[in-house]
């Protein structure tokens, strides 16, 4: 039997229409996430999420796939929360004002020298306080916690003026965050701090308005501190994480199979942010010395005596902090 041209092309035209149908289904059906971080490119957490995001695909053959914004591209951190609430974006990455925003009655793990070092930090978010803060995030903001990883250490950046006492701290004009603790805590130490937005540190330290900033060190050379500062006072003062958080919303969207995969992967993703982080922390004090800045290194009297100064910090906020925090903290030093 003859096919007419007629029939003919209504065949080609069917299978058409078919073929784009089909693959309009298939694009429906992959889950993107989208990704909103403070980190650039290149950087341990960026890099971090991109192997996770490769696994999750990977083993979910495709049924999802990430999109990142890397250093706040669709906004704040501040705005990320509102993001994930709405489910404007799916999952982000945050630093301390996690805390500060959602759980301001935990702001004693913001307190400076709270914490002894990288395992300390460990002990408290993987026990009752960290678990306790991260149910409350999901009950009351709806912000599931994926995990947390280690932030490298804050240290002080300085124009002329060498730090290597709490001494050295009086009258200094040192930008800080906009975290109430902290500025209070720079204050015990005798300092003058500066709430200061950050895009205008550079300018300010270039000026003279502020002689000192604060912050971990790839933080300082991505912002090219060593053009503006001489010194690097190694105080790790703070010590924070980086949290990957997802929205509930969409997480009780995703198949059982897609949130096995999130978390059959989530485990190493963030061993390797840590050991990324603490390598290129070595790495970014080294570019600054070889740079012609002044690494000053601290013994650990002197270290003591600034803990010591901002020990009565936590007594004036003891009304603003959930009970027993505190003191849960300080014990598992």
């Amino acid at each position: 039997m003859k096919i007419s041209l007629f029939h003919k092309l209504t065949i080609v035209q069917i299978a058409i229409a078919i073929s784009i149908s089909f693959a309009a289904t298939v694009k429906a059906d992959v889950t993107t996430i989208q990704v909103n971080h403070e980190m650039g490119v290149g950087t341990p957490t960026a890099r971090a999420l991109e192997w996770f995001g490769n696994a999750v695909t990977e083993e979910t053959e495709g049924a999802v796939k990430f999109r990142y914004f890397h250093t706040h591209e669709l906004g704040s951190e501040r705005e990320t929360y509102d993001m994930l609430q709405s489910g404007a974006i799916q999952m982000g990455v945050s630093g301390a004002q996690i805390i500060s925003v959602l759980a301001p009655e935990y702001g004693a793990l913001l307190l400076p020298y709270v914490f002894a070092d990288a395992d300390h930090v460990t002990k408290v978010l993987n026990g009752k306080i960290g678990k306790e803060m991260h149910q409350q995030f999901l009950d009351q903001k709806g912000i599931r916690i994926l995990g947390w990883a280690h932030r490298a250490p804050r240290h002080l950046t300085t124009s002329e003026k060498k730090v290597q006492s709490p001494a050295d701290m009086k009258d200094l004009r040192i930008r800080i965050r906009e975290i109430p603790v902290q500025i209070d805590a720079f204050r015990a130490l005798g300092a003058r701090p500066v709430p200061m937005a950050f895009p205008e540190v550079y300018t300010a330290l270039q000026t003279g308005t502020i002689d000192a900033q604060e912050n971990p060190a790839s933080i300082m050379v991505a912002n090219n501190f060593q053009e503006v500062q001489d010194n690097v006072t190694l105080t790790a003062h703070i010590r924070e994480a980086f949290w990957w958080e997802i929205s509930d919303r969409v997480w009780q969207n995703l198949s059982p199979e897609i949130q096995a995969a999130f978390e059959n992967n989530i485990d190493e993703a963030i061993s390797l942010a840590n050991q990324w982080e603490f390598e290129a922390d070595g790495k970014y004090l080294a570019e600054f010395e070889a740079a012609g800045v002044n690494i000053i290194e601290l013994d650990k009297e002197t270290l003591n005596e600034f803990s010591s100064l901002v020990e009565s910090v936590a007594t004036e906020y003891a009304d603003k902090w959930k009970e027993g925090v505190y003191e849960e903290i300080v014990r598992l030093r």
